[in-house]
């Protein structure tokens, strides 16, 4: 139910590359982050937050590690009900996976 990585590493880690590409970005002329440059600015912020306190205090947070149940704050969880619906099937989607296009129900 609750993840680890997001209770202590990824916040951070967000927080940092985006510090890191507003100074990339504010050394090149204020040019966008593509994919070419996208690592270069990334594996900093990563390496600058991965660190083994960081993880284990994740895991401490979800109650994991030491196992604690009353770690986890239930209250934000989605209500039973709404887990539990099932959604219907795609309509025009036959068992082999062809398509029939009269049918097939598109949403935006």
């Amino acid at each position: 139910m609750v993840q680890p990585l997001d209770l202590s590493f990824f916040k951070p880690f967000k927080v940092e590359y985006k510090k890191r590409a507003e100074a990339w970005r504010s050394q090149n002329g204020m040019a966008s982050v593509n994919l070419t440059t996208f690592a270069s600015i990334a594996l900093p912020a990563y390496h600058h937050c991965l660190k083994p306190d960081t993880i284990a205090n994740g895991f401490r947070k979800a109650g994991i590690h030491p196992w604690n149940p009353d770690a986890v704050d239930y209250s934000r969880a989605a209500a039973i009900e709404v887990q539990a619906q099932v959604p219907d099937p795609l309509q025009g989607v036959n068992i082999a996976g062809t398509y029939n296009f009269d049918t097939l129900i598109v949403y935006n």
